[in-house]
């Protein structure tokens, strides 16, 4: 029996794993329970091995084979992620630790450029996840990820994927994603018989009243609201903040557990379709370009997307900045629109069908326009002027006529600047 993978998955840890590996690990521990043999093969999953970049590729495929005696140089170490991750392994798989060790001795090496992650795995414990990508974080040499043509990498998969410096897919229809947490357990209630007519009862000590309170209230009454709230939800808060930390291109609407083609999300959960060889020559490239005995993280390597973000990305990924931004932008735009309209409505009282439409059409008032207004109102001056020395008795209807011109290029100015606020 697998009995490092059975633990991680009864002790009631959560996990990030896609429904589909899930599925399989839930069959495969229902047959351990019903006594089924099982058969460890030879070559476990997540294992390591190293290439030798030349014009004869040569794949090491046991870690002492890189003995101190070996005179080959710019070597990429490879990982195969392509089992359930968990933190100790089995007899089946090997545990994040091991792997965590070993790419550490890999980056020590100075014959070793960096290393390829193929990954084709549905995810795993939070624990295995996280003992990987705090070491992935420490490495000082580049690592570099690819998902499997007709792979998956998903939920704590993807989450150790995002910890690397770039991250391929084969295929564009290679599966990413499932970022979310959930967990399973099973268990009779207290006082009940199980199939065997064997009472079951757990019972805690008087002070002991916090004890597994999450289990028993979700065994006992089916309220699973504590196990959510007190274990789920927290660690699934930690799981995105890591995510979006390490790729902040990543949008706020794939955090919610859906899964992707690879070709829909280049940009954001990944960042380009490629093969083997085009991760191992990235790896190669930002080895060159990095310098040395320099401590990595998301960060400091080649992390920064260069890709130009939306407004509607920048909204889902960073609300208060959006928020800021547009605020700002509000204000300046309604000082930018008072100023193009006052300049405007300075000439109303020369020509106010010609004001309302430069104002309706939106731009600026140009040289030329202005030069014309204070022609055509040097015009209209003088022949005022002339018309003050003729002038008659005024009907008192007509005498209000300049003042009713006056008062709709007003109203219509307020308009204007009540529409921008």
């Amino acid at each position: 029996m697998n009995y490092s993978l059975a633990r991680e998955i009864y002790g009631g840890a959560p996990w990030m794993v896609d429904a589909s590996t899930f599925s399989a690990l839930r069959s495969m521990l229902n047959d351990f329970r019903a006594g089924v043999n099982f058969h460890a093969k030879e070559d476990k999953n997540n294992a390591i091995a190293l290439v030798k970049i030349s014009a004869a590729t040569k794949i090491i495929n046991r870690t002492w084979q890189l003995s101190d005696d070996y005179q080959g140089d710019d070597l990429v170490y490879v990982i195969n992620l392509n089992g359930v991750i968990t933190k100790d392994g089995g007899e089946s798989t090997f545990g994040m630790k091991q792997l965590a060790a070993q790419m550490q001795n890999f980056d020590a090496d100075k014959r070793v450029k960096g290393g390829v992650i193929v990954v084709d795995s549905g995810g795993g414990s939070t624990s295995g996840m996280e003992v990987m990508t705090h070491a992935i974080e420490k490495l000082t040499k580049p690592l570099v990820t690819l998902v499997e043509r007709g792979g998956v990498a998903a939920s704590a998969a993807y989450g150790i994927s995002s910890a690397t410096d770039y991250v391929f897919s084969e295929s564009k229809h290679s599966v990413v994603g499932s970022i979310g947490t959930m967990v399973s357990f099973a268990g009779i209630p207290n006082g009940e018989r199980d199939g065997d007519n064997q009472k079951h009862f757990a019972i805690y000590a008087t002070k002991s009243t916090a004890k597994n309170k999450m289990w028993e209230e979700a065994i006992n009454s089916d309220n699973v609201e504590l196990i959510r709230k007190e274990l789920l939800d927290p660690v699934n808060e930690k799981f995105l903040a890591d995510i979006k930390r390490r790729r902040p291109q990543v949008l706020e609407t794939q955090l919610d557990g859906s899964v992707y083609e690879a070709g829909k999300v280049v940009g954001t959960l990944v960042d380009a379709i490629g093969t083997f060889d085009d991760a191992v020559k990235k790896v190669m490239d930002l080895s060159k370009a990095q310098p040395s005995n320099s401590i990595s993280n998301k960060n400091s390597k080649n992390k920064i997307n260069t890709k130009a973000m939306t407004a509607q990305e920048l909204k889902s990924s960073h609300p208060e900045t959006y928020k800021e931004i547009f605020g700002a932008g509000v204000k300046q735009g309604i000082a930018a629109e008072k100023d193009r309209v006052g300049s405007w409505m300075a000439h109303a009282k020369t020509d106010l069908p010609a004001v309302q439409k430069g104002i309706e059409d939106g731009g600026k008032i140009t040289a030329t326009a202005r030069e014309n207004f204070l022609v055509k109102a040097a015009s209209l001056k003088q022949l005022g002027d002339l018309k003050a020395e003729s002038a008659k008795d005024l009907n008192p209807d007509e005498a209000t006529s300049e003042e009713k011109e006056l008062s709709e290029a007003d109203a219509f100015y307020k308009s204007i600047l009540e529409d921008t606020e």
